[in-house]
């Protein structure tokens, strides 16, 4: 077979070769422009003014003359101050109502504490552990996507388990194993369940389609956001796999992206003339997708299934 293949192991005890690893002015404008009107005290408190006809009277004792133009312009000029202050005030709180519609808790997301603005359109119910095998791509489907006609379900590592595989970097989080337990152990994941396919024939590529359940949305784009800091961590460094019954491994994580929610990393065998995996990681509502495909030719095949998988999630 010529290529080493990544050894996965889960907590029912079968073993198996796979690909790499087993967020105011005071507004003088009078009510009744033909009388005496109290308009109020000054800011200061030391006068009290009057308006009667175009003169300005103050209860000081002092009478000054206004020209009947220096009246109207006073009170248009207070009545563009007030109209001013109006839009101002409608502004705010417009504002106010726009930022407390933004900061609603999502109906299904009443455990996140994020700063982060989110518009919720419509919605969806968190997707139930018996719906996971559903979201699972088809083996036609998955032959497509890796130029293959020879993939086949591999039932040995078809399983609702996490796979038990470990690093000696568990820093570098689930960079090389995906579905694995040593990573999501401890996050709060509620249901698993994996698909495994290989080529039984030529034993070019090596297939895992994992989604992993959560309680909501929240808890899934924290899971995925720590798993972007551990990847990028550990990018351009070798990691050693072990796993029960197989030899360690060893692999050269070449490239990690993260491009619109999408996770990638792309890792060399070493000792495996051009074995490479490619691991890809995104979520959907409260699941976690998580690909990972081996072989010769591998390039973004991971990215592709991963994309196609949360089409099936709503």
């Amino acid at each position: 077979m010529g290529c080493a293949a990544l050894n996965r192991t889960h907590p029912g005890g079968s073993v198996g070769s796979t690909h790499h690893h087993d967020g105011a002015a005071e507004a003088d404008q009078p009510a009744n422009a033909g009388g005496a009107v109290f308009v109020g005290p000054t800011t200061h408190g030391l006068s009290t003014r009057f308006w009667s006809g175009s003169r300005l009277a103050v209860s000081t004792g002092h009478t000054k003359h206004c020209p009947a133009s220096r009246v109207s312009t006073h009170r248009r000029r207070s009545s563009r101050r007030s109209a001013r202050s109006d839009r101002a005030d409608s502004a705010h709180h417009h504002r106010r109502r726009i930022n407390q519609t933004r900061r609603r808790p999502h109906p299904h997301h009443t455990d996140c504490l994020s700063t982060a603005t989110v518009h919720y359109d419509d919605p969806a119910p968190p997707i139930a552990p018996a719906a996971l095998a559903g979201l699972l791509l088809d083996t036609d489907t998955i032959n497509a996507l890796m130029n293959s006609g020879e993939l086949a379900v591999d039932p040995k590592h078809t399983t609702t388990k996490l796979f038990t595989d470990t690093t000696d970097h568990p820093a570098c989080g689930g960079v090389l194993v995906n579905a694995s337990k040593q990573v999501y152990d401890g996050s709060g994941w509620v249901a698993a369940q994996t698909q495994a396919l290989r080529d039984n024939t030529t034993r070019q590529h090596v297939v895992y389609e994992s989604v992993i359940s959560y309680p909501s949305a929240c808890t899934v784009t924290k899971m995925v956001a720590q798993e972007a800091h551990s990847w990028q961590r550990c990018n351009g460094r070798s990691i050693t796999t072990t796993a029960t019954s197989y030899p360690a491994q060893t692999w050269f994580v070449a490239t990690v992206d993260n491009h619109d929610g999408m996770l990638t990393a792309l890792m060399n065998q070493e000792g495996a003339r051009g074995w490479a995996c490619q691991h890809a990681l995104t979520a959907r509502n409260n699941i976690v997708i998580d690909i990972e495909v081996c072989g010769a030719d591998i390039t973004h095949q991971a990215t592709a299934i991963a994309k196609k998988v949360a089409q099936n999630v709503h």
